[in-house]
């Protein structure tokens, strides 16, 4: 298991004195934010080189390992949908985009496969991730978690192993 997903399956950073089920949905929600804003900026790169170069063996591991990331957090998620649930209804709570978020694994996705050909191009473009991560909900609950990039890696991909 990579690192990050060490990280992002770790309650030990949520604050002091909440209950189990707090605590997880805290660092869960915590790590998607992290993840969601690393990861789009990850995906812009890649999608460019992709647009630029084609596909490549290159792409389609970085694509991989991007989307193993915030499958490992959506999985993690998804498995407590009572705390989901619960994030929905409670007015000091807001829950997570899981449908973005998705949408931007689901476009990684879409760029292992070198044979995708057109199936490409339903790939979210840099464009369109921008417009929903500046949904008001997206926006809010980025803003409820003070949500900034906390993953020290690099977008460019110069040497994805090294942070």
């Amino acid at each position: 298991m990579s690192e990050i997903r060490r990280t992002l399956l770790d309650d030990s950073g949520a604050p002091a004195g909440l209950s189990p089920d707090a605590a997880f949905i805290a660092s869960r929600n915590a790590g998607a934010a992290a993840l969601l804003l690393h990861h789009a900026d990850v995906y812009r790169a890649l999608h460019a080189r992709y647009q630029q170069e084609g596909p490549s063996a290159e792409i389609e591991a970085i694509a991989l390992e991007a989307a193993g990331d915030l499958a490992t957090v959506m999985q993690s998620l998804r498995r407590r949908p009572d705390l989901l649930l619960v994030m929905e209804v409670s007015p000091d709570l807001v829950a997570p985009p899981l449908p973005i978020i998705d949408q931007l694994l689901f476009s990684f996705v879409l760029l292992t496969d070198s044979h995708a050909g057109e199936d490409s191009e339903a790939a979210l473009t840099p464009q369109i991730l921008d417009e929903l991560l500046a949904l008001p909900t997206v926006k809010r609950w980025l803003d409820s978690l003070h949500a900034e990039l906390v993953f020290n890696l690099d977008a460019t991909f110069d040497d994805p192993e090294e942070p």
